[in-house]
C-alpha cells in the first residue's frame, strides 16, 4: 500500500531508477506568461483581419499544426503567418524574442459552404 502523503518513501521503485525529475512547473508558467505578454502587444495582421479572419493566437511553429488540423476539422479555414516585424511595438523585448523563436500567429474563419457536384 502507498503511503498517504504523496511521499515515495518505501514503494517500490522509488530509488534512484525511478527516472528524470518532473520539470518545474514554474518554468512552464513563465514560458507562457512571456507569450501571452507578448501575444497582447503584437497586432493582428490588418490585412487577415478585412478580409474576414479571426486571429485566435501567437504560438510556437511546433505547436500549431496540431491546432490547425482541430480547427480543420471543426470546419473553419486556418491561416498560419510569420509574426511579421511591422506588427511589433517597438518597446517590445518579448516581442522581438516571440519573433526569433519562430512564433506565427494563428487566424480563422468560418468554412466557406462549397457547391455540391452535379
Amino acid at each position: 500500500m502507498r503511503p498517504r502523503g504523496g511521499s515515495r518513501e518505501g514503494c517500490e521503485g522509488a530509488g534512484d531508477d525511478a527516472g528524470p525529475p518532473a520539470r518545474p512547473l514554474s518554468s512552464i508558467v513563465r514560458g507562457e506568461a512571456v507569450r501571452a505578454e507578448a501575444e497582447s502587444r503584437i497586432q493582428p495582421d490588418p490585412a487577415r483581419v478585412a478580409d474576414g479572419w479571426e486571429r485566435r493566437f501567437v504560438i510556437e511553429r511546433a505547436r500549431a499544426a496540431d491546432l490547425v488540423a482541430l480547427y480543420e476539422a471543426s470546419g473553419y479555414e486556418v491561416a498560419v503567418d510569420a509574426v511579421a516585424p511591422e506588427l511589433l511595438e517597438d518597446e517590445c523585448v518579448d516581442c522581438r524574442l516571440v519573433l526569433h523563436l519562430a512564433y506565427v500567429q494563428v487566424y480563422t474563419r468560418r468554412g466557406r459552404i462549397r457547391p455540391m457536384d452535379p
